[in-house]
């Protein structure tokens, strides 16, 4: 079973998971992505949706990601704050996004979620998609699909 070690995303680490967001794990050489621009441009996403966003909320980090054993980044899951009006009252939630996990660190995958879920400060947590995988997570916890 691989090893990998869960870390809090913070803004030093954006361009290495925006690398590994972009499909091409660092040090690789992968024809297919063009790091100069699909690297880039979801650095400058990741950038917005977490340093620049006006819904920021200080000393929250931006997510987390896995580290392998190899100290390569194979998993990556955002915290992503958004706005809300409720009546006059200002909410914040916390957006689930991204998550993902190599195969070989699959098993990090809840931990990680449950480590967004522990993120304190915003309003709320929320997701808007999910897949058969995240599905199997919430079943095992005994939470029907909506």
């Amino acid at each position: 079973m691989a090893k990998g070690e869960i870390r809090a995303l913070h803004e030093e680490d954006h361009a290495e998971v925006a690398c590994y967001l972009a499909g091409l794990g660092v040090g690789d050489e992968d024809p297919r992505f063009d790091l100069s621009e699909e690297g880039r441009r979801i650095e400058r996403r990741i950038r917005w949706q977490l340093v620049e966003n006006p819904a920021r909320l200080e000393g929250l980090p931006g997510g987390h990601y896995i580290r392998d054993a190899d100290g390569r980044v194979a998993g990556s899951h955002l915290a992503i704050p958004q706005s809300f009006l409720v009546g006059d009252q200002r909410m914040v939630g916390l957006l689930s996004g991204d998550l993902r996990a190599e195969p070989h660190v699959a098993r990090y995958s809840g931990p990680m979620f449950l480590a967004y879920l522990r993120l304190r400060g915003a309003d709320f947590h929320y997701a808007t998609t999910a897949n058969r995988n995240a599905g199997a997570f919430w079943e095992q916890r005994g939470i029907p699909p909506v």
